[in-house]
C-alpha cells in the first residue's frame, strides 16, 4: 500500500466505523445490547472495509510489479492516452523485440494517431520497421523523430544502423559520428563505426574506434576481439595474439576468444598452440563451427607436412645430391606451420647446399634459402637472398614467383618468418 493513501484508508475505516454504529442503533433497540455488541460489530465492519481495500491494493501492487501489466492497465483505463500506448510498446520491446513485434506496432500506431508530434513514438516505430526489414520506412521515421526533437540522439544511432544495413556506409558513418559528438560514451557505437571503417579499408580509423570502445568498457571483449581481427587481417600477428590472449584472460570461457587466438597462433606457425586454443573453444561451445574447422585444418596440415617430410627424406637417402629434393625438404623444415616439424639449422644447411649446386641461379632454391634464414632469425640475409631470388625469377620470366617472393620479403622486413600451409 502506498503511504500517500494511508490517510484516505484511515478516513474510510472511520467512516465504516460510524456507519456501522448507525446501522447498529437502528437494528438493536436495547441500550445494554448496543453497549455490549456495538464496539465488536462496528470494528468488524471497519476490518472488512480495511481487508477489501488491502486486497485491492495487493492486486494493484501486483500489476505495478510488472510494468507491462501496469501500462496495459493504464491503456485499458485511458485508451486515448498516447504516452500510455508508447510506454506499453516500449516495455514490450524490452521483453523481446521479435516476440512482441505486432503488439508493439499496434500500440505505436495508436500513439501516432493520437499524437503525431511525439518524437519518441516515431523513433520507436522506426525500430519496428527496421526489425521488420522495412529499412527505408525506418529511415523516414528516424528523420521525422529528429525533426521533431533534434536532441533525441538515440534516433541518430538508429538512423546510422538502418543505413549501414542498406550498405550506405558513408551516410552511416556520418550519422554515427554525429551521434558520438553528442554522446561519445556508447561503446557499441564505436564498435559499429570501427567495423564500417575496417570494411572500407580505413584501418587507422577502425583501430581508433575499437580502442575507444575498449577504453569505455575494458571488461567487455567485443571491441577487443574486433581489434584483434583487424590486426590479424593486417598481418600484425604478434599484436593480434597479444590482444586475443588478453581477451581469454578476461573471459576464459569465451569460445570466440579462444577461436580467434587459435587462428592467430596458426598464422604464426604455432600449430600445437593453435590446436590447444581450438580445443578450448570447443570445450566452451561444442557448436562453434569455426573452431571445429580450425582444428581439422591443423590436423590436416600436420598430416600433410609429416607425409611430405617422410617422402623427401626417403628420396634424399636415395639421391643425396639432388638440389631440388634438398630445397624441397629445406622448405618444409623452414616454413611448416607445425613447429614440431620445423628445423631451422637443418633447413639452412640443405638450402645452402642446393643453392651451391645450382650456382645461385635457381630462384626457387634461393627463395627457400631466404625462408630458412628467416626461420633462424637472420632477417638481413633473408632480405638479401630474397632480393636475388626475385631477380632470378624475373630473368626466368616467372613474374608470378617474383610477386610471391616480394610478399615474403615484406614479411622478413617486418621481422617475421614465412609460413606455408599446403604441401604437394
Amino acid at each position: 500500500m502506498y503511504l500517500p493513501l494511508a490517510a484516505v484508508v484511515a478516513l474510510v475505516v472511520v467512516v465504516a466505523w460510524l456507519a456501522g454504529r448507525q446501522v447498529l442503533d437502528r437494528l438493536i433497540r436495547s441500550d445494554e445490547s448496543r453497549r455490549v455488541l456495538g464496539p465488536y460489530l462496528a470494528a468488524g465492519a471497519a476490518v472488512l472495509v480495511a481487508v477489501a481495500l488491502g486486497l485491492r491494493t495487493l492486486r494493484r501492487n501486483q500489476d505495478y510489479a510488472d510494468e507491462v501489466r501496469m501500462y496495459a492497465d493504464v491503456v485499458r483505463q485511458r485508451p486515448l492516452n498516447p504516452r500510455a500506448h508508447l510506454n506499453l510498446g516500449l516495455e514490450l520491446m524490452e521483453r523481446g523485440l521479435k516476440a512482441n513485434l505486432e503488439r508493439m506496432r499496434q500500440h505505436f500506431e495508436v500513439a501516432l494517431r493520437l499524437m503525431p508530434e511525439l518524437a519518441d513514438t516515431h523513433n520507436a516505430m522506426g525500430i519496428v520497421h527496421a526489425e521488420d526489414g522495412k529499412l527505408p520506412e525506418a529511415v523516414k521515421e528516424f528523420e521525422t523523430a529528429l525533426e521533431l526533437n533534434p536532441r533525441l540522439n538515440e534516433a541518430r544511432f538508429n538512423m546510422a544502423n538502418a543505413l549501414e544495413r542498406q550498405s550506405k556506409l558513408t551516410e552511416a558513418i556520418r550519422w554515427y559520428r554525429e551521434g558520438l559528438k553528442r554522446n561519445p560514451y556508447v561503446p557499441q557505437v564505436h564498435i559499429r563505426l570501427g567495423t564500417i571503417y575496417a570494411e572500407l579499408g580505413n584501418y587507422s580509423e577502425a583501430e581508433r574506434s575499437f580502442r575507444a570502445a575498449i577504453e569505455l568498457a575494458p571488461r567487455r571483449n567485443e571491441a577487443r576481439l574486433a581489434l584483434g581481427r583487424l590486426w590479424h587481417r593486417q598481418t600484425r600477428i604478434e599484436e593480434a595474439v597479444q590482444v586475443f590472449r588478453e581477451a581469454v584472460r578476461i573471459d576464459p570461457g569465451s569460445a570466440q576468444a579462444w577461436h580467434h587466438l587459435g587462428a592467430a597462433e596458426a598464422t604464426r606457425g604455432n600449430a600445437t598452440s593453435a590446436e590447444g586454443c581450438f580445443r578450448r573453444a570447443l570445450a566452451a561451445d561444442r557448436s562453434l563451427a569455426e573452431a571445429s574447422a580450425g582444428l581439422r585444418r591443423i590436423e590436416s596440415i600436420r598430416a600433410a607436412a609429416s607425409r611430405r617430410v617422410r617422402e623427401l627424406r626417403r628420396r634424399l637417402r636415395a639421391d643425396g645430391d639432388d638440389p631440388q629434393v634438398m630445397a624441397a625438404l629445406a622448405r618444409v623444415l623452414a616454413a611448416c606451420m607445425d613447429e614440431s616439424l620445423r628445423d631451422g639449422p637443418r633447413a639452412v644447411e640443405l638450402a645452402e647446399r642446393a643453392c651451391l649446386a645450382t650456382k645461385r641461379q635457381d630462384p626457387e632454391c634461393l627463395d627457400t634459402l631466404a625462408a630458412a634464414y628467416a626461420e633462424v632469425g637472420r632477417f638481413g640475409d633473408a632480405l638479401d637472398t630474397a632480393k636475388l631470388a626475385g631477380e632470378r625469377a624475373i630473368q626466368a620470366g616467372n613474374t608470378e614467383l617474383a610477386l610471391e617472393i616480394q610478399r615474403r620479403r615484406e614479411l622478413y622486413q617486418a621481422g617475421r618468418p614465412y609460413r606455408q600451409e599446403r604441401w604437394p
